[in-house]
């Protein structure tokens, strides 16, 4: 794993982690205006995202960067996918009132 430079021009200020794996793609933690996006990127330093998913819980969000391999769900309680728009396994009543309607 790469180390995370928050003062490379080409994350934003957004950009709380980023992580190379094995394929070269990298796998970012962003700091959204309402949650946290864990994200996946084929491009160097990328802001187009092959997949990503949104947590409520920064905390859940970190282990969740921690261990995600960019291509399973990730382990922790995710909120929605953006680019499918599928809900996740969050299970906040916020959530659960999103998922029932």
């Amino acid at each position: 794993m790469e180390p995370f430079a928050p003062e490379d021009p080409y994350y934003g200020d957004f950009t709380l982690a980023a992580k190379s794996l094995r394929d070269r793609r990298e796998v970012v933690l962003l700091q959204m205006m309402f949650n946290v996006r864990l994200a996946v990127t084929d491009e160097p330093h990328g802001m187009c995202y092959e997949n990503a998913y949104c947590f409520h819980d920064e905390e859940a969000a970190w282990r969740a960067f921690e261990t995600w391999d960019g291509e399973s769900e990730p382990s922790e309680p995710w909120v929605k996918n953006p680019l499918s728009g599928a809900r996740g396994t969050c299970s906040c009543r916020t959530c659960v009132n999103a998922r029932a309607a």
